[in-house]
């Protein structure tokens, strides 16, 4: 199995948590332990650490990718790309490819989301977000599926696809 179906699964396994909102906790004991474990604290979001979360469990068995992992990902999108860019730049792209952490930017502020890409079809791509609803909110209560369209275009006042920072492999 690639690294990346590992991703999958993993991201796969958590759909349906639930924060205790807002983002005071988590509703499985389990799940708030390894959000803890991945650098997460009340209140913060929560997306950032739950993708982490997902690469550690793809990369428990590579010592040398796994400490990558931990050192350059964390809870802020745009800091997880720029650590990822200064160190793996040939990872960064605007392709999805699954497994990838796709990361957005809310208009042209200093906030994001991230999610792990679970699979790509022509312009679409889906994906499993932590910290979203149904509705795909960045500021949701649970772990929960999307589909997004590469091209979409710039929203001033929502989320826009920023990069996706590939696998390791």
């Amino acid at each position: 199995m690639s690294y990346a179906d590992k991703i999958i699964a993993a991201a796969k396994t958590y759909i349906g948590q639930q924060e205790i909102q807002p983002n005071a906790g988590f509703k499985d004991a389990s799940f708030l332990a390894k959000m803890v474990a991945r650098g997460w604290e009340a209140p913060q979001p929560w997306c950032g650490y739950f993708a982490k979360q997902c690469w550690v469990d793809a990369y428990a068995d590579n010592a040398a990718y796994l400490s990558e992992v931990k050192k350059l990902s964390n809870g802020g999108a745009l800091t997880t790309l720029a650590d990822w860019k200064a160190s793996h730049p040939q990872l960064i792209s605007k392709t999805p490819v699954p497994g990838a952490v796709v990361i957005f930017e809310e208009g042209n502020g200093p906030s994001g989301h991230v999610g792990i890409v679970t699979g790509v079809n022509g312009n679409l791509y889906t994906t499993i977000e932590g910290n979203t609803n149904n509705d795909g909110s960045r500021e949701g209560y649970e772990v929960c599926a999307h589909t997004h369209d590469v091209t979409r275009p710039f929203n001033p006042n929502g989320l826009n696809l920023v990069a996706f920072i590939h696998p390791l492999e």
